[in-house]
């Protein structure tokens, strides 16, 4: 074999593996599915994303206020409790303004569980705000 036969070789080789690489990358990614996903708001998705933002909120008064119903935060006192929590929705119940979770509260540092609470929230224009949220 001359080397003109074996570079020939590992050129098609090379254009080979590009090939499978692209139409592999291309499948992952869903190039030709149709276009992208579009995200489609919901009340139960708005109300999750209420529930997930309180840890973050609490440290700082007017964020936490925020996701609270006119009058229904905790005083400045308690927020400080809310920091160290994960709270997620296990259960969500609309009916027409007013919203119930049963909500799963973890410790953000030790991963554990610490109780289960249920939450309300009411609609107050187009935003899902907390009108009670108990700590276990």
């Amino acid at each position: 074999m001359n080397s003109c036969t074996v570079l020939a070789n590992r050129m098609s080789i090379f254009t080979a593996c590009g090939v499978l690489l692209c139409s592999l990358t291309m499948m992952l990614a869903g190039c030709g599915g149709g276009g992208q996903t579009e995200y489609v708001e919901s009340d139960e998705g708005d109300v999750r994303l209420v529930l997930s933002d309180v840890s973050g909120a609490a440290s700082d008064p007017n964020d936490f206020r925020a996701l609270f119903a006119e009058g229904a935060a905790p005083p400045d006192a308690e927020r400080a409790k809310y920091s160290p929590y994960m709270c997620r929705a296990n259960e969500i119940t609309i009916e027409g303004n007013t919203a119930t979770a049963l909500v799963e509260i973890e410790d953000g540092n030790t991963g554990q569980i610490v109780g289960e609470k249920e939450w309300t929230l009411v609609r107050e224009g187009d935003q899902w705000k907390l009108q009670s949220a108990p700590l276990p």
